[in-house]
């Protein structure tokens, strides 16, 4: 019996090429096909990161990188699920490397990288129970259909004791994912907190949180903002109430300023003075995302 004969569970449904695939196409398949192709179009064009700046991209990926590599054992078996390029798990030399993704871009990359990638969706998970030692989920869960079969299907394939290393953004504004110019029928589809998450993962799921880290601060626009006021016209309609005069201490202190006066005000200090602004910015701006660890008991 090989090692791969005691990991998955059933035969794949078809193979194209030299990858196995265990999930038929529909049409959220076929947006993140899409959404793959153009992101890896882009490096093969000689490009950078389309989706987000690069220096964010590699801050992201050092604290994930740093958590995994604190849980990865020798000979440990780890699912990164949406592998995509494999960064994450692609130098686990030491570990046995298995990946799932449903872009047939990331998988030929990520299987170069010796990681026994195939196509699946997370809900479809083609493995035995119990049988990881570490599950990787990062920038998964906001785009999945079904987030409680997702988590189903992950702590069925994970060993009592198991680690899961979960990525996801932290308090995103979606409102951009409902807009006409939306290149993506599909993106983002829900957000998290980490009380949430945690909520989900331990009271849902019975899990046990072992540690959080969050992200590097990421400003985009007002909802990354740490200090929150009224919109302007809002502030502009607490003048109706001036005449209560018992409102007035916290009329006064909400009427000060805007939402827009003070994201203005922040964008101007990271434009002109780009090194103040590196100073205040874990101070003033939520970390972009927020990764967290759970042991399955």
């Amino acid at each position: 019996m090989t090692d791969n004969d005691s990991i998955y569970a059933r035969l794949p449904l078809r193979t194209i090429g030299d990858i196995a695939c265990y999930s038929n196409f529909d049409r959220y398949v076929l947006n993140y096909m899409r959404i793959a192709y153009d992101h890896v179009s882009s490096f093969k064009d000689g490009n950078s990161n389309p989706f987000m700046p690069d220096s964010l991209f590699f801050g992201m990926h050092a604290v994930t990188k740093s958590l995994i590599e604190g849980y990865a054992r020798s000979d440990n078996l780890i699912l990164d699920i949406g592998v995509g390029l494999g960064h994450l798990v692609g130098p686990l030399k030491h570990c046995k490397r298995y990946g799932v993704d449903i872009s047939f871009d990331y998988l030929e990359i990520a299987r170069a990288q010796g990681i026994d990638a195939v196509f699946c969706r997370a809900e479809d998970l083609p493995y035995n129970d119990s049988v990881f030692d570490l599950i990787v989920a990062t920038d998964v869960l906001e785009h999945v259909l079904d987030i409680g079969e997702v988590t189903r299907s992950m702590t069925r394939v994970l060993k009592s004791g198991g680690y899961l290393v979960i990525r996801v953004p932290l308090e995103e504004d979606l409102t951009p994912y409902l807009s006409a110019d939306q290149p993506y029928e599909l993106v983002h589809l829900r957000a998290f907190s980490e009380s949430g998450l945690r909520l989900h993962f331990e009271k849902c799921f019975g899990f046990e949180h072992v540690e959080t880290r969050f992200s590097v601060p990421f400003l985009q626009g007002h909802s990354r903002l740490k200090a929150k006021f009224l919109p302007e016209n809002d502030r502009q309609s607490l003048a109706n109430l001036n005449h209560v005069s018992d409102l007035s201490p916290v009329l006064e202190l909400l009427q000060k300023t805007s939402l827009e006066q003070l994201e203005a005000e922040i964008y101007r200090i990271q434009r002109e003075y780009p090194d103040i602004y590196s100073t205040l910015e874990h101070l003033i701006i939520k970390p972009i995302e927020v990764n967290c660890v759970f042991r399955k008991l």
